[in-house]
């Protein structure tokens, strides 16, 4: 027997969601309830998974100026310091300053569901936020931290192939501004669409972009390019450890 590693404990998760999502693609009938279905399930795997401190709920989320987005099938907050203003399993609320990401969970990615997608992890993205200040305790020792919301598209299948789907993305990024853009796009055992940066002059990429950092972090000048990620099996853990990242700078606020 293997021994296992981490690469591998992830892809074997991997197979377990998308064995449930067989179980529920085969057995419910109803296509909302299946839907609703779907997105349990991925809750459940990162409640599973997630350090403690965050919790996945399912509902909407509420600004200081009391703007609220669209109902959300997953909402990953602070879970030791959030209130929740309505307590409920599928429409609860939650203070945007404590949300660290929110995905929206597909069956089968299409255009009009990566563009139904789209618009609901906007509709979140655009809430406003309370700059990070000195009431606000740093997660790590590290001067790096974000209170931006990390956004993802979660299909767990889809009817077109990545490469459509980024074309797709694209159009569709031309309709607001790039802080308002999901940042990643996952299709379970497929791939991944993410944005990448390169250096000016080099010709090669140089990591994923992450989210904007604290005010006066330095940042040079560098290209962004929607990048198509082959990951296969492993675009599970590609995915957990971008959430993962996010998850580790994000602020007690």
């Amino acid at each position: 027997m293997e021994k296992p590693t981490i690469s591998s404990l992830l892809s074997d998760a991997a197979k377990l969601l998308r064995s449930e999502f067989e179980f529920i693609r085969s057995s419910n009938p109803h296509a909302a309830e299946k839907g609703s279905e779907v997105e349990g399930i991925l809750r459940t795997f990162l409640n599973q998974h997630m350090p403690q401190r965050y919790h996945a709920g399912s509902g909407f989320i509420i600004d200081n100026t009391n703007n609220i987005s669209r109902q959300t099938d997953v909402i990953i907050y602070d879970a030791l310091s959030s209130p929740l203003y309505r307590a409920s399993e599928r429409a609860q609320i939650v203070p945007a300053d404590t949300v660290a990401c929110v995905i929206e969970v597909k069956t089968c990615l299409s255009k009009s569901e990566l563009q139904n997608a789209f618009e609901k992890i906007t509709s979140c993205k655009s809430l406003k936020k309370r700059p990070f200040s000195d009431l606000d305790q740093r997660s790590t020792g590290s001067q790096l931290t974000t209170v931006e919301t990390l956004g993802i598209i979660f299909g767990f299948d889809s009817d077109i192939s990545l490469e459509t789907l980024a074309s797709h993305l694209k159009e569709l990024n031309k309709s607001c501004p790039s802080n308002l853009w999901p940042d990643m796009v996952v299709v379970l055992d497929k791939g991944v669409l993410e944005y990448w940066v390169s250096w000016p002059g080099e010709s090669n990429l140089a990591g994923e972009l992450a989210n904007s950092g604290s005010e006066g972090f330095p940042i040079p000048p560098f290209y962004v390019h929607l990048t198509v990620l082959y990951d296969g099996n492993y675009s599970l853990n590609r995915f957990f450890n971008r959430l993962l990242s996010q998850l580790t700078f994000y602020p007690r606020r």
